[in-house]
């Protein structure tokens, strides 16, 4: 699924969300290929009425991440990695002061069986 053919995002994030993807592809990120995190965070933006980035502060991130408890250690994780690495892109082209992602280790999880 490409960008092209995902739905659309929709909330104030969705150009840096969707510049963000089209860079980590243009660089050869093939998990970057589904935008289902990008998705997740446009969507909870939307829901929450975030209508800023100094609004997605630590709280809001971390909400992010553990707004649905029935989400495995491994999925959290991988929440926090895009979230740390989205910030800071946009600390990188000049949209965000801080990255609110940057607030701990990441969480225990089990090693996948093979």
């Amino acid at each position: 699924m490409s960008l092209s053919t995902a739905r659309r995002m929709h909330s104030f994030l969705a150009p840096h969300l969707e510049a963000y993807l089209r860079l980590k592809q243009m660089l050869g990120y093939t998990s970057f290929t589904k935008p289902y995190y990008a998705q997740d965070l446009d969507h909870y933006v939307l829901f929450f009425g975030i209508d800023s980035i100094e609004k997605l502060n630590e709280g809001a991130v971390l909400h992010w991440v553990y707004a649905i408890p029935k989400n495995k250690p491994r999925t959290k994780n991988h929440k926090i990695k895009f979230a740390r690495g989205f910030f800071r892109y946009l600390i990188r082209v000049g949209a965000a002061q801080d990255n609110p992602a940057d607030f701990r280790t990441l969480l225990k999880a089990s090693l996948k069986n093979p």
